[in-house]
């Protein structure tokens, strides 16, 4: 709240003013107001409303493609973080690899600058995995986070691993039933 005094205004003029003011950080999402009042003497007001929305600065979620994921030989696989900024100009920040299955071999550094470019604007970043031939079956934790400023969102995505078996070369596949034909009424 704060109260500005102004110099009397002649009849038949306007006179506008700014107002500004700095929002404080951790500010929780949603809407707000701003309404000034104006009192231009006895029984005599102007109210005027300024309606602002803050958003969260990044949404981030992570995948990975193709899931579910089929071991055949050496298997790569691609984990997507999609961020999604609303941040104006562009977000720039460090997306770091925190966990993933041992064994698995992470192609690049496990922390890395990510930027998006433009407010409104996505962007994705690939975490490329070479899977050795023996992983098993099962389902497989990837986590990670990205950091900006003080701010930190943490991000998780859990890979179907399922195995394939190789004929034999003593088995045959199995055949399908031949199809009978249709019979005539």
């Amino acid at each position: 709240f704060k109260q500005v005094t102004v110099p009397p205004i002649p009849a038949s003029n306007r006179l506008k003013r700014g107002y500004r003011t700095v929002l404080p950080l951790g500010l929780t999402p949603g809407s707000y107001g701003l309404t000034v009042i104006a009192d231009l003497g006895p029984n005599k007001q102007v109210q005027s409303t300024a309606t602002f929305t803050v958003v969260e600065p990044i949404q981030a979620q992570i995948t990975s493609e193709p899931n579910p994921l089929v071991i055949v030989g050496n298997t790569k696989l691609d984990v997507m973080v999609d961020i999604y900024s609303a941040i104006p100009d562009h977000f720039r920040g460090e997306l770091e690899v925190t966990t993933y299955p041992p064994g698995w071999e992470l192609e690049g550094n496990r922390r890395r600058t990510v930027v998006v470019n433009g407010e409104d604007a996505r962007g994705i970043s690939h975490i490329r995995f070479k899977l050795p031939s023996s992983t098993l079956a099962g389902d497989y934790p990837v986590e990670a986070q990205i950091t900006w400023g003080a701010r930190i969102w943490k991000l998780h995505t859990v890979v179907l691993v399922q195995r394939t078996e190789a004929v034999k070369p003593d088995e045959k596949p199995a055949e399908k039933p031949a199809e009978k034909p249709a019979e005539k009424l």
